[in-house]
């Protein structure tokens, strides 16, 4: 028996580590940890001084930082408030800005 696995839908790894084709597989890294932020979210963490200190400033967690990023979820009404509301206050463009 193989070392690997998939579910249901598809999503799963490789028995040599390699995560497969997928929404998930964009988002996470091999080792399952999030891959590297796509723009204008890494230019939003650069000013926000990482990751970690733009979802605190935007009363969030990290991970939902990278969902907002790959496009696993978007940001309520609210969420995106509060982003467009640090966004500006910084002359920066704030994503999915209307």
């Amino acid at each position: 028996m193989s070392g690997g696995h998939a579910t249901a839908a598809g999503e799963g790894r490789h028995d040599e580590g390699q995560a497969t084709q997928g929404p998930r597989a964009r988002a996470y890294g091999a080792n399952g940890r999030p891959a590297s932020l796509t723009s204008p979210w890494r230019e939003l963490a650069a000013h926000a001084g990482g990751v970690g200190k733009l979802a605190t400033a935007l009363g969030v967690t990290r991970l939902t930082i990278y969902r907002w990023a790959h496009g696993e979820r978007t940001p309520s009404a609210l969420e995106q408030t509060a982003i467009d509301t640090w966004a500006r206050r910084r002359g920066l463009v704030a994503p999915y800005a209307a």
